[in-house]
């Protein structure tokens, strides 16, 4: 009897054992696991977004859109926040409840995490805009109408870099368009002075040898070529660019709650191929959807305003609060399915399972 009962006992501890050997194989993602498919990844955020539109968009429209129209400085609250609602419904709607008590944690470390990616990515912006003013790009007038085709094609084309760079989504416009003045003056336009100051001097006390004859013209031909070829502002472009393709990167996952950040981060730098994959490719899929549909439209429709001009519309300050709030509705929907796409690719990297 003893021995019957002993012989079921160790039956027993074995079969605990072994149930926990294959709890911890599943807990640990296998080496071999497959990578998420693009186009899987695609359906099921587009599943996600249409499954939970009302409450997605409801949040995406608040906080992309309603709040930034009243006050860009908001948009520090306002922009985080929308993702952590909007990433915690996409990634587990049925675990969003069982959350609520340790909500205020989760978004403490959210914004703490989107106030160093806002400082890392305003910082890369403004390295990539600083030498492209300098080579004819200023995108600071990439608002403003287009008096001929050829601006039209650099005002696409500058809408075009901001929304690569994600300025959209970016606070404080205002003083972004400042701090890039400020550091165009201190890093190029000073240097260009003195130098073209220089080339005056050399130009009335020597005379027209100084510049081969050619006058004033070519002092500033030659002004504009240093402008063109100074190694420290293509060090300044690269850096600018990479420095934006890294933290959008390594900060794809920042609205995700309830994992710590350094977690996070150890994701995204693991898989860093698939995770650049992903974000660039919906990146660069957002601003040609909105280069065709929205900025060409914007810019046509400038060019041939003059021909409405007795509908006293365009022009108007109604014209103008009405783009507005088209513009930033199309953004709070394009920023929405870019926070759901995120919270799929993080779901498919650490529950293969979960996903097609």
């Amino acid at each position: 009897m003893e021995a019957g009962i002993v012989r079921i006992a160790a039956l027993h501890a074995r079969a605990v054992l072994a149930r926990g050997a294959l709890a911890a194989q599943a807990s640990i993602p296998s080496p071999t696991q497959p990578k998420p498919r693009l186009l899987a990844v695609w359906c099921e955020s587009i599943e996600t977004l249409g499954t939970h539109a009302v409450p997605l968009l409801l949040a995406g429209v608040i906080g992309f859109a309603m709040v930034p129209l009243l006050s860009s400085a908001l948009m520090v609250v306002s922009v985080p926040l929308a993702r952590i609602v909007i990433t915690q419904l996409a990634a587990r709607p049925r675990r969003f409840g069982n959350l609520r008590g340790r909500w205020g944690v989760y978004v403490a470390w959210g914004f703490v995490v989107s106030g160093v990616y806002m400082a890392a990515t305003l910082a890369g912006h403004i390295g990539l805009s600083v030498p492209l003013r300098a080579w004819g790009l200023n995108l600071n007038f990439a608002d403003q109408k287009s008096a001929t085709w050829e601006s039209a094609a650099q005002t696409i084309t500058m809408r075009s870099i901001n929304a690569l760079s994600n300025t959209a989504d970016l606070p404080f416009k205002d003083a972004l368009r400042n701090w890039r003045n400020w550091v165009f003056d201190e890093w190029v336009q000073q240097h260009l002075a003195n130098y073209e100051q220089k080339l005056m001097s050399e130009y009335w006390l020597q005379g027209p040898t100084v510049t081969n004859g050619s006058g004033v013209s070519e002092i500033e031909k030659r002004v504009q070529m240093l402008s063109l070829s100074r190694p420290d502002l293509r060090l300044l472009f690269i850096t600018g660019v990479m420095m934006i393709f890294l933290v959008e990167t390594l900060f794809a996952f920042r609205s995700v709650p309830g994992v710590k950040p350094a977690h996070l981060l150890w994701l995204s730098l693991k898989h860093f191929g698939i995770v650049a994959g992903h974000l660039w490719f919906l990146r660069l899929v957002i601003v040609g959807l909105k280069a065709l549909f929205v900025f060409v439209p914007i810019v046509i429709v400038d060019r041939y305003s003059y021909l409405a001009r007795d509908w006293g519309w365009f022009g108007s300050a109604m014209q103008g609060y009405a783009l507005a709030i088209c513009l930033a509705l199309i953004n709070a929907f394009a920023s929405s399915f870019e926070a759901v796409y995120v919270a799929r690719l993080h779901l498919a990297l650490t529950h293969p399972t979960e996903i097609l």
